[in-house]
């Protein structure tokens, strides 16, 4: 498995020395470093000793909209972030199921995120919108300018349904022509991916939504992908000139004007920046390690090398191979699940506390450029209150528990008069 032949791509300066040979005993042995891969990631295991706790539940009189048309850098942030309490950064890390979670503290308004690459739709909701032709479809035209008036159309829609976050497009290549979901990926051309991919990007963000471009990376088949997670074996040159190249493509490319008001006269200003804000990570493996929890791919490729500021969301989070305790030590962000389906190991210590802050930061940082914050102001108050079909349900549930007890307590009495 780790042998040179398996890393080592042919090449015409050296033919004969490049070409594929059958694989030996030895080869068919994993290294250590594969074995480790598959095994139970434990946090306690990957605690960094010099490790400070983080600043939480500070006055600093901040609130998300404040940071509107702010760099990522910007000092602001971590005075935001100091804001934040340790139950609250758990509570939105962890509530990543179609939605981001409201943050009344920092002025976060929840938001409503649905899938998929053929027009936002959502299987939970009656919600309802256009169904586009399929990615393939889209991409056989070769036009750029199309796949950018589609993510606006689709951007459109979405404020008109109180949506902000798409999950889409999505941008894997058809590696075979028997990929389960080929049909919502544009091409076997990386290019071409990445043209199409950025163009819809940009035209959705265009309308203050973000997409969260999927599945990263190498998700080339449905078969068997949940089953501990498939694992794509793939050399760093085919990963990087093919799999990872539409990726890079939109992420660097993408871009979107954002409005804000820039003083306390409410001057109003315009930022151009990076139109890509979200990425969705995957199912499979890299060989060894879920996508999700990659930090070569997550946190060295995707930010350090491309530039990429914004969220990272896994795939829909119901695998136990899938920890969340790995994927924000990685730079995955945000676990599509809920916090009653998926916990956290550690949510105190040093090393954790400061993975769920630069997730929150991610987060926050989407949200507060997107069409979420349509209509908020500094110094808006945001807060919620249950609504009427809920405090239906609890009266309900209050109502049904005084009638089991008190027949219970009526069953009780007649017991023991009856054996009076």
């Amino acid at each position: 498995m780790d042998s040179r032949k398996n890393r080592e791509n042919m090449s015409r300066s050296d033919f004969a020395g490049t070409f594929p040979t059958a694989p030996t005993g030895a080869d068919l042995t994993a290294s250590d470093a594969v074995i480790e891969g598959y095994q139970a990631y434990k946090a306690a295991d990957h605690q960094d000793p010099e490790a400070e706790k983080p600043t939480t539940g500070a006055d600093n009189g901040l609130s998300l909209i404040d940071l509107r048309g702010l760099p990522y850098d910007d000092p602001s942030w971590d005075l935001l972030l100091d804001q934040m309490e340790e139950k609250d950064m758990v509570k939105l890390v962890l509530n990543g199921m179609y939605a981001t979670v409201e943050m009344s503290s920092i002025g976060k308004p929840a938001t409503e995120d649905y899938d998929g690459p053929a027009g936002i739709n959502s299987y939970m909701t009656s919600l309802s919108c256009t169904s586009y032709p399929s990615e393939v479809v889209i991409a056989s035209t070769w036009n750029a300018d199309l796949a950018y008036r589609m993510g606006v159309m689709v951007g459109n829609e979405a404020i008109d349904n109180g949506v902000t976050g798409w999950y889409a497009p999505a941008i894997n290549i058809h590696r075979s022509p028997f990929g389960g979901r080929n049909f919502e990926y544009y091409s076997e051309d990386p290019f071409l991916s990445g043209v199409m991919g950025a163009a819809t990007v940009s035209g959705a963000g265009s309308k203050g939504v973000y997409c969260t471009i999927k599945h990263f990376a190498v998700n080339d088949q449905e078969t068997n992908r949940v089953n501990n997670g498939v694992s794509s074996w793939v050399n760093e040159q085919a990963m990087r000139e093919i799999y990872l190249k539409p990726f890079e493509y939109t992420v660097k490319n993408a871009a979107q004007t954002v409005n804000y008001i820039s003083d306390e006269l409410g001057t109003m200003s315009q930022q151009e920046m990076a139109g890509c804000t979200a990425v969705m990570s995957s199912y499979n493996r890299l060989g060894a390690t879920w996508a999700g929890g990659s930090e070569a791919l997550m946190q060295t490729v995707l930010r350090d090398e491309w530039g990429f500021e914004g969220l990272a969301i896994t795939d829909f989070d119901l695998y136990e191979y899938m920890y969340p305790d790995q994927a924000i030590a990685a730079g995955t962000d945000l676990i599509l699940s809920t916090d009653a389906m998926k916990g956290l190991e550690d949510t105190s210590s040093p090393t954790a506390l400061n993975n769920l802050r630069e997730s929150c930061h991610d987060i926050l940082y989407t949200v507060v450029h997107s069409n979420a914050m349509n209509g908020i102001v500094p110094g808006t108050i945001i807060s919620y209150t249950a609504a009427p079909w809920e405090t239906g349900l609890m009266i309900a549930d209050v109502v049904v528990a005084v009638l089991l007890a008190a027949g219970v307590a009526w069953v009780i009495i007649r017991v023991k008069k009856n054996k009076s």
